[in-house]
């Protein structure tokens, strides 16, 4: 495992901190200052191209995730409509109407915003974040759909879809549990392809962590 008195991580905050549940964020808080106490140094500051590209991956005339589900999926949800959640049936089917104009322009955006990010971070071994922030919601709330399933889903996948976008590696590691004690995770994302130097800091890491 890495040494961690000569680790550097970024804690950003933005997007990925924003509408972090309390239980959450006292999970993380504590183990971030144990992470400090064992020698890592953490550099507050803020990360636009966090916001941007989150702002990006949900625009809902220029979704990759969506056009490509639609590409590989519309025709069977169409034909199994009944079957399906109807959120995630309307959401699938509205790559309908995406135009591949949009799609391009989206997609130059990412690769200039995630160009900006690699050189922002360049400097540090990770970027921090809660995995999720928001604890899991009682199914009842959400089979009807509307606001509180819309809600939960987009806070569900928000910090791990950053991270998909700008094609970073990433992991999680369990750093408490919530109110119904299930885990909760504190998420290092580092460049694409760092895997193994991920890996190796992640077992520090947790190492420190319990």
């Amino acid at each position: 495992p890495a040494s961690l008195d000569r680790v550097t991580l970024w804690l950003p905050g933005g997007i990925g901190w924003s509408e972090v549940e309390p239980q959450i964020a006292s999970a993380l808080d504590a183990a971030i200052r144990r992470l400090v106490r064992a020698g890592v140094k953490i550099v507050e500051h803020a990360l636009p191209e966090l916001d941007e590209i989150h702002a990006l991956a949900w625009n809902p005339k220029a979704s990759r995730l969506v056009a490509e589900a639609y590409a590989q999926w519309g025709q069977v949800l169409r034909k199994n409509e009944e079957l399906i959640y109807r959120p995630v049936f309307e959401r699938v089917m509205a790559g309908e109407k995406l135009m591949a104009g949009d799609l391009l322009r989206a997609d130059l955006s990412r690769r200039e915003i995630t160009a900006r990010y690699l050189t922002a971070t360049a400097g540090v071994d990770a970027v921090l974040m809660p995995s999720v922030a928001i604890a899991p919601p009682p199914i009842a709330e959400l089979e009807p759909g509307g606001d509180a399933y819309g809600r939960a889903n987009r806070m569900a996948l928000r910090n791990t879809t950053i991270g998909n976008q700008l094609g970073l590696t990433a992991i999680s590691l369990p750093c408490g549990r919530d109110d119904n004690g299930l885990p909760i995770g504190l998420m290092l994302q580092s460049a694409p392809y760092t895997e193994e130097k991920l890996l190796s800091l992640g077992l520090a890491i947790e190492r420190a962590l319990h």
